[in-house]
């Protein structure tokens, strides 16, 4: 997924970046994540946004993204967001 650039400035580094960046496993599953475009609402339980720049920059005003949250509702399922 796309990284916030400032997330990756050096002041923003700590010991946790740091050695999530060195988790080959961590990396693998994130070499891995699928796009949006790839993402059927029936396959899922609900639909949950994390906090951070995604949900507030990018999937806001991304229309698949609109799209999925709208399905899920209208599928009655559960929506959720943190930021």
């Amino acid at each position: 997924p796309p990284l916030d650039p400032k997330s990756n400035l050096a002041d923003a580094q700590t010991e946790t970046t740091h050695r999530f960046e060195a988790d080959p496993t961590a990396m693998q599953a994130l070499a891995q994540t699928h796009k949006l475009s790839e993402i059927s609402v029936a396959d899922y339980d609900a639909v949950f946004y994390p906090g951070g720049h995604g949900p507030l920059w990018d999937l806001a005003k991304d229309p698949i993204s609109i799209s999925l949250i709208e399905q899920a509702i209208q599928s009655g399922k559960p929506v959720a967001a943190v930021c």
